[in-house]
């Protein structure tokens, strides 16, 4: 083992605190896309329940055709969407929890430095 634990302790650290930062911009920008998926579903279902003639425009012209889609979709799009908000909402809290320990980890590495450099500075004023 060429690599002692403290170095690859480190190097688990480093890489978590990068992928950290891609997994925020990830769940963020799938909780923004769910959003306008609920935004597309509540007009789909407002033009079908209502015939809102404004909404029953802009379905047309997104091809959705004359009534939307069945509501059958709709509702299983809701459903997706509300569990996806979820699982995206968990997520940011493990981030958060994560790097929470991460700050944690590398308060108790600075102060275990200072700790040894300060022994060592003792040591050497006694020699």
């Amino acid at each position: 083992m060429e690599d002692s634990f403290t170095n690859l302790l480190y190097g688990l650290i480093n890489y978590m605190e990068k992928e950290k930062k891609k997994l925020y911009l990830a769940v963020v920008f799938a909780l923004i896309i769910i959003q306008i998926g609920l935004i597309i579903n509540i007009a789909t279902y407002l033009s079908m329940r209502y015939h809102i003639k404004i909404l029953m425009d802009v379905l047309r012209f997104f091809d959705f055709g004359p009534r939307g889609s069945p509501p059958f979709f709709v509702i299983l799009n809701f459903i997706s969407s509300i569990i996806m908000i979820y699982v995206g909402v968990k997520i940011l809290l493990f981030l958060r929890n994560w790097e929470y320990k991460l700050k944690k980890i590398n308060e108790f590495e600075k102060q275990t430095f200072e700790d040894v450099m300060e022994n060592e500075k003792i040591g050497d004023e006694k020699n």
